[in-house]
């Protein structure tokens, strides 16, 4: 599933077990929303948010002051993504075509 933050709020899709953010929200409230979308009924799930070296900081500190749990900082090194690009250019191809 490709979304925006139109998905974040009132919708519940079963099975999601991860949620992956590949901008940072800048406010707790659309992280939250974000990330509760594998968080439903009691169950817990897994989210990720891809920042920039210069992101980090401010964060880490919304989500600490939010009093969020268990952020575990990994480190990506760009090599690691090399194999991965030319699947990610199709994807996005492909999904410009379903929108045409």
């Amino acid at each position: 599933m490709i979304s925006t933050d139109a998905a974040a709020r009132g919708i519940d899709i079963n099975g999601v077990k991860c949620v992956v953010n590949y901008d940072a929200p800048q406010y707790i409230r659309t992280y939250i929303h974000r990330i509760g979308r594998t968080a439903r009924a009691g169950k817990t799930g897994l989210a990720f948010t891809f920042l920039l070296g210069v992101q980090e900081k401010n964060f880490l500190q919304m989500v600490v002051e939010a009093g969020t749990p268990g952020i575990q900082k990994q480190i990506v090194k760009p090599e690691s993504l090399k194999g991965m690009e030319a699947r990610y250019e199709q994807t996005l191809q492909e999904l410009a075509n379903v929108i045409k």
